[in-house]
């Protein structure tokens, strides 16, 4: 397996790129490669795959930046903290879970991939709190929690032949 990991982004990150204002959108939540730094990715897929490996990309489906497309075409699925740029995709949500598989399945198909690095990083914990009046306490996790497991099903079922991997910052889950 050759994985696309986070360290050298795949996807448009501001910091390396000052023309991605132009594009859809920055960082984590914008799930299309960075143009600039991967002008073609089917072709290192297929590159990889020529050498005999499976191709495989590292997401962070459940963090949306504020600038990212996801949060800019639907804010009301992201829980923010007050002031904060980094948001949690609410996946207790059925159109983010729609999404979500969308998205993968769109990655899966257009490059083949065979391994998905299913990372999180990021402390849910802060921003269920911020997002939930006192007498829902518990319902934001419960709800988001279910809801990943639900797009990791589908995904399995639609795509038994990749590999998906979880991380979540050590072991949050």
């Amino acid at each position: 397996y050759y994985c696309v990991e986070q360290w050298y982004p795949w996807y448009p990150y501001p910091s390396e790129n000052p023309e991605t204002e132009k594009m859809t959108g920055w960082a984590r939540g914008t799930w299309v490669p960075d143009v600039r730094r991967f002008p073609d990715m089917k072709e290192l897929a297929d590159y990889v795959r020529s050498l005999g490996m499976q191709f495989g990309l590292w997401t962070d489906i459940e963090v949306a930046s504020a600038g990212s497309t996801v949060a800019r075409q639907h804010p009301d699925w992201v829980l923010f903290l007050p002031g904060g740029q980094e948001g949690l995709l609410n996946f207790g949500l059925r159109q983010v879970q729609q999404w979500a598989i969308a998205t993968y399945d769109r990655l899966i198909e257009d490059y083949g991939i065979t391994w998905i690095f299913w990372d999180n990083n990021i402390d849910h914990g802060p921003y269920w709190e911020a997002n939930e009046g006192p007498s829902r306490r518990g319902w934001l996790q419960h709800d988001h929690i279910l809801g990943v497991w639900a797009v990791r099903e589908a995904l399995l079922q639609k795509h038994p032949d990749v590999l998906i991997e979880n991380c979540s910052s050590g072991g949050r889950r």
